[in-house]
């Protein structure tokens, strides 16, 4: 249906500071041409023995499935009518709605009410001015070194070892082991195992155990596995372990010279690979000089022009920051747990990330309203498209509110890089 949506009354008040409330009455011919179209969908389906599908008579239905109908109409009325209540009072919400109806009839109009925060609007004072120092991050010799230790880590061979000594820290043994869980009969097998003694990737019992074995040895260990184990047949459980040792090997690290130079890049010499990531360090730390600066002459436009944010819009975005590292999170195949600690206190740097975005957004429409800044339509489309790309898609309703905010995003970003290219032109960078 597509209600013919200029009929529409709305109404807003502000229920507390930034916080909205819209009401939307819908004329009575959007009601009764909506609850038509709602018994048509519901009859063509409806099963009532005696009659068949599509030719139930009205009174039956509404006999049997009122409900379902008017449930079906208030859902499709408030879903056709929102976008042109906002458009008509010309709001965007900073939050997700929060959404009450009135109790419906088919013969009267049909009112709603919808709550949600607004970013306030003000006039950004003092940006032409700004006084920060430009931040300075020289390379270290230190920093050269332990990249090129973390090239030559790359290149780590493991070499068996020939006599039969003990196994020690540090040492990669191929190992057999089964697993016997207190209480049960049967036995978890393990083949061909490798395990870094000493990496507190695996059991500490049992790197612990299979220091000072031989090859061929065998020992058990009492274990006790974690809560959090990821097998759930095992977690916290005690089991005895019995451990047989293959085989010993020892990480073998290359020498630093020219022929390790050739192996892992096209450079002829050890001086000039070293040289050529001196460079590439140089020239990551002039992007983060860049980024740091870019942050202090935001820090110091909030500073300058405060602005109180309602609680809602702050944490609709934190989730939205929340919902883009899980979906980058996601194409790697990867999860995280908001519910440990360390979730916790992610989600509350995504808020205080999302308190000076939306802070930063609010300055910069100001700034871009004074300074007549404009971003055209096909810019954020193809933005978008940058950002879309990104993540994996979504289908269905959540698809559009995702488009909606991406959409918004992508304006943002492109107004970010061209008032921050003001900002800096007319700051006083000292260096």
């Amino acid at each position: 249906m597509n209600p013919e949506t200029q009929n529409l009354k709305v109404e807003t008040l502000e229920v507390e500071n930034q916080l909205i409330k819209l009401s939307v009455e819908i004329p009575l011919e959007m009601v009764r041409e909506e609850i038509e179209h709602a018994y048509l969908l519901v009859g063509r389906k409806a099963k009532i023995k005696g009659f068949r599908p599509g030719k139930i008579p009205r009174a039956v239905l509404k006999s049997y499935f009122r409900e379902e109908a008017e449930s079906h109409a208030i859902e499709h009325l408030v879903e056709d009518t929102y976008p042109a209540a906002l458009a008509q009072k010309s709001l965007e919400p900073a939050s997700r709605p929060r959404i009450e109806t009135d109790k419906f009839a088919a013969d009267q109009p049909f009112r709603y009410h919808v709550t949600f925060a607004v970013l306030p609007r003000v006039e950004a004072q003092r940006y032409r001015d700004l006084s920060v120092e430009k931040p300075r991050f020289p390379v270290q010799e230190d920093d050269v070194r332990a990249s090129l230790e973390k090239l030559r880590q790359g290149q780590t061979q493991l070499k068996a070892v020939e006599e039969n000594r003990p196994v020690k820290k540090d040492d990669f043994v191929v190992l057999d082991y089964r697993v016997h869980l207190s209480g049960e009969k049967k036995e978890k097998v393990q083949k061909s195992i490798t395990v870094q003694v000493g990496s507190n990737r695996f059991l500490p019992e049992m790197e612990e155990a299979l220091i000072g074995m031989k090859r061929d040895e065998q020992k058990e260990a009492r274990v006790t596995f974690p809560a959090d184990h990821p097998q759930k047949g095992l977690s916290g459980k005690e089991a005895a372990l019995h451990l047989k040792v293959q085989e010993i090997k020892e990480a073998v690290l290359p020498e630093l010279n020219d022929e390790f130079a050739r192996e892992v890049s096209s450079y002829p010499t050890l001086p000039e690979l070293t040289g050529a990531i001196r460079a590439n360090l140089e020239k990551e730390n002039q992007n983060r000089e860049e980024r740091e600066l870019k942050n202090r002459l935001l820090a110091q436009l909030r500073e300058r022009n405060p602005v109180p944010l309602a609680p809602a819009a702050v944490e609709e975005r934190a989730q939205f920051l929340l919902y883009l590292m899980q979906s980058n999170l996601g194409q790697q195949g990867l999860a995280f747990n908001l519910e440990t600690e360390e979730g916790k206190k992610l989600l509350e740097r995504f808020r205080e990330e999302a308190g000076n975005e939306l802070q930063n957004e609010i300055l910069f429409n100001s700034i871009a309203r004074q300074e007549n800044i404009q971003v055209k339509e096909e810019e954020i489309e193809s933005k978008m498209g940058d950002l879309e790309s990104q993540r994996p898609g979504r289908g269905g309703r959540g698809r559009e509110e995702e488009q909606e905010k991406l959409k918004n995003q992508a304006r943002q970003d492109i107004l970010r890089e061209r008032i921050l290219a003001l900002l800096r032109i007319n700051a006083n960078i000292k260096e």
